[in-house]
C-alpha cells in the first residue's frame, strides 16, 4: 500500500510536468510518415506496464464506447535515437534484425498480429529519409553497413551530406552520422462497439549504458537536470550515498543503465487511463532504481484515473 500510494502521488505530480518505447496510439499513414491522431470514442480501461532491461511487456484493455465499430491504424512509436550522440559509442541492437531491432511482437485477444515498421530520419526539424536512400544509406543506427557505406561515399556525396548537416567526415576517415531515427510499428485494428479488446505487445528495449558518480549529485546544471528527470529528492540522495557508499567526489563510478518509455501518447484515447499499473525490475537485488514514480527502490504500484504528463525515464545504478 505504501508503494501504491507513493506511485499515485508521483504520477499525479507528473501530470503537471512534461519533458521515450511508447503507449499505443491510433494513427493514420500520411505522406511523409506516420501521424498520430486522436480517437475519442475508444477508452483505455487498463494498462499494465512491466519494464526491465531484458524486456518490456505491456497489456492494455480498450473499449469502444461509441455505437458503431471503429477500424483504425494503431501505432506504437519507439523513442527517438539521435545518432549524433552515439557516433563513438559502441551499441548493439537487442534484436538480430537491424530494422526490427527491438523484436517487437503484438497480440490482440491472444492472437498474434503482424505489425509493420516505419522508420524515418530527421535532422534539424526536416525529414531526410529520401536523401539517405538516394545515397544508398540505411536509416538504422544498427544496420551493419551504415559506417562502411558512409566511408565509401564519393567526395561529391560527402560534400552534399556535410552541407546539409546529415553527416560529417573528419581526418583519418572518421565519419559521424548526425540524423535522428524515428521509428513506429503499426497495424490495423477493429474495435467493436461495447466490447473490450485486449492488446499485448512486448519487445527488447535499447538500454543506455553509462556511469553514475558524484557529478550527478552535485549542485550543477547537469546534476540538477538529471535529478529532476528522475525525481530524485534529498531523501533519495541520502539513500543513494548510503547504499552506494558515495562519500567523496573521488569515489569510483558505478555502472548505470537507462531506459525510456513514452507514456504521453495515451492522451490520444478517450479520457484518462482507467487503471495504470507499473512494475519495474532492475534485474539485480543490489541495484538502486530511480524514476518518477515514488523514489529509489520502489519497483511497482497502481493508480486510477491516470493522465500521463511526462515520459517514463528509468535509471538503474549498480
Amino acid at each position: 500500500m505504501r508503494g501504491r500510494a507513493a506511485l499515485a502521488a508521483a504520477l499525479l505530480a507528473a501530470v503537471a510536468g512534461g519533458p521515450a518505447s511508447a503507449n499505443d496510439s491510433t494513427a493514420v499513414l500520411a505522406a511523409g510518415g506516420l501521424v498520430l491522431t486522436r480517437q475519442a470514442a475508444i477508452a483505455m480501461e487498463r494498462e499494465d506496464l512491466s519494464v526491465s532491461p531484458r524486456e518490456v511487456v505491456v497489456r492494455y484493455r480498450f473499449r469502444n464506447t461509441g455505437p458503431a465499430a471503429i477500424r483504425s491504424v494503431v501505432a506504437f512509436p519507439l523513442p527517438e535515437i539521435d545518432l549524433s550522440q552515439l557516433a563513438e559509442t559502441p551499441i548493439t541492437a537487442p534484436g538480430a534484425d537491424p530494422d526490427d531491432f527491438v523484436d517487437f511482437r503484438v497480440a490482440v485477444d491472444g492472437v498474434a498480429v503482424p505489425a509493420r515498421l516505419e522508420m524515418r530520419a530527421w535532422r534539424d526539424g526536416r525529414e531526410v529519409t529520401e536523401r539517405l536512400r538516394a545515397h544508398g544509406l540505411p536509416v538504422s543506427r544498427f544496420h551493419p553497413e551504415l559506417y562502411p557505406r558512409l566511408k565509401a561515399q564519393p567526395q561529391a556525396a560527402r560534400d552534399a551530406l556535410s552541407a546539409a548537416g546529415i553527416a560529417a567526415w573528419e581526418a583519418h576517415d572518421n565519419v559521424y552520422p548526425l540524423w535522428t531515427m524515428r521509428a513506429a510499428y503499426h497495424w490495423e485494428q477493429e474495435f467493436p462497439p461495447g466490447r473490450a479488446v485486449e492488446v499485448e505487445h512486448r519487445y527488447r528495449p535499447v538500454v543506455g549504458e553509462g556511469w553514475f558518480g558524484e557529478y550527478l549529485l552535485a549542485d550543477s546544471d547537469e546534476g540538477r537536470k538529471w535529478r529532476a528527470d528522475h525525481c530524485v529528492d534529498a531523501a533519495d540522495l541520502a539513500r543513494l550515498r548510503a547504499k552506494l557508499a558515495l562519500t567523496t567526489p573521488m569515489d569510483p563510478y558505478r555502472r548505470m543503465r537507462s531506459l525510456e518509455y513514452v507514456l504521453t501518447t495515451a492522451r490520444n484515447w478517450q479520457g484518462p487511463i482507467g487503471t495504470f499499473r507499473l512494475h519495474i525490475d532492475p534485474g539485480s537485488d543490489t541495484a538502486v532504481l530511480l524514476t518518477c514514480r515514488g523514489g529509489a527502490g520502489e519497483g511497482e504500484g497502481e493508480v486510477t484515473g491516470f493522465v500521463p504528463g511526462r515520459e517514463l525515464l528509468v535509471a538503474i545504478v549498480e
